[in-house]
């Protein structure tokens, strides 16, 4: 992946962190568990990062707080 990519999708993956809409949310809270944490995060952050990252970030909170 070339530099250009790498800064875009980081772009693409904040833009989404902080537009966080209300079907975002809702799914968010109905989260119960590891595994549905895990599909949440796929579905709003997985064409951002790789799945190293999603579960970096899962894992440290990053993305879930």
């Amino acid at each position: 992946m070339s530099e250009a990519d790498k800064t875009k999708n980081a772009e693409n993956l904040l833009e989404t962190v902080f537009s966080m809409d209300e079907d975002m949310a809702e799914g968010f809270q109905e989260i119960s568990g590891q595994e549905d944490l895990d599909a949440w995060a796929d579905q709003y952050f997985g064409t951002y990062m790789t799945d190293d990252g999603l579960t970096s970030a899962m894992q440290g909170r990053f993305l879930s707080e």
